[in-house]
């Protein structure tokens, strides 16, 4: 008899928790939405710019940013012609699109893990990652890592083709994060000696080479040629093209402004490796640890 009430009450703790984690959940979205500057600047109002002269005038603009993450979020500028503002909505597409991903990654994940470890990790993408800072502005870099991460959940899961749409269209939003995509390729024909999975690095890059002739003109032509940044006293500043040094891009990656990227994820894949029962061989984790070397070796 004591069995049973000890297990009926362990439930409802279990069930109190669920709920009470996934309230924190959606108050922290709502924080998001409504305590956030959301706002529209910098690379991110190129970005609109871009889509905006597409879906007005049908031109294609020339900037060196991606329209394939903006492309995206055209129900949302639409919206903001009947209600609102364009601007408005689309500042906060990067919000509604992490919202989203949320639930598919839960909905990947909530048969093939804890529960309570996929609710704990959300909080810590809410509140202790770089999300939260990036949720408030149109730039590109959210499409990016959320197409990377969902699809390489949907790849090892066995949704492979969908997953791999996710990562292409990802990496084509970011070329530079081609580099990793090439790490989680050579990885993924390692587990499963099929070199199909070459496919996804080829479409990437056929994608991206595609764009840049369409929009630039040639299929090399990235629109970095002669961008400089601001001068200082450092020599290498204000020169055409990627002058800063990769050691020091490197160094300001992984340990500026408390963002430890490397060190931060490290103890991620730890946690998959260890609860998840599909990751035998820890392919998540080293699939999701090639793309965050690939991005950060290329991004320095």
């Amino acid at each position: 008899m004591s069995f049973h009430i000890n297990h009926a009450a362990k439930i409802n703790l279990t069930s109190l928790q669920a709920i009470f984690e996934t309230v924190l959940i959606v108050a922290g979205l709502l924080a998001l939405l409504l305590l956030l500057p959301h706002q529209i600047n910098s690379d991110g109002l190129y970005r609109f710019q871009g889509l905006s002269e597409l879906l007005e005038s049908g031109k294609l603009s020339n900037t060196r940013y991606s329209l394939v993450g903006p492309l995206f979020s055209t129900p949302l500028w639409l919206l903001g012609k009947v209600y609102l503002t364009p601007e408005w909505w689309t500042g906060r597409y990067n919000l509604l699109l992490f919202a989203i991903s949320l639930l598919v990654m839960y909905w990947l994940l909530k048969d093939r893990i804890d529960r309570r470890l996929i609710r704990k990790f959300f909080l810590i993408l809410l509140v202790c990652s770089m999300f939260a800072t990036h949720l408030s502005y149109y730039f590109g870099e959210v499409f990016t890592s959320l197409c990377a991460a969902i699809g390489i959940l949907a790849v090892v899961i066995g949704y492979a083709s969908p997953g791999w749409v996710a990562i292409v269209l990802g990496v084509v939003n970011t070329p530079a994060s081609l580099i990793g995509l090439g790490l989680v390729v050579a990885k993924r024909i390692l587990d499963t000696k099929r070199w199909r999975c070459a496919l996804a690095l080829a479409a990437a890059g056929v994608l991206i080479t595609a764009e840049s002739w369409i929009r630039r003109g040639g299929p090399f032509v990235s629109g970095y040629e002669g961008v400089a940044g601001y001068r200082t006293f450092m020599p290498y500043s204000g020169l055409s093209g990627f002058s800063y040094p990769f050691f020091f891009g490197l160094l300001s990656i992984l340990f500026s402004f408390g963002k430890v990227s490397s060190f931060s994820a490290r103890d991620c894949y730890f946690q998959f490796e260890k609860h998840c029962s599909i990751f035998g061989h820890t392919s998540t984790s080293i699939c999701l640890a090639s793309t965050s070397c690939g991005s950060v070796f290329s991004s320095a």
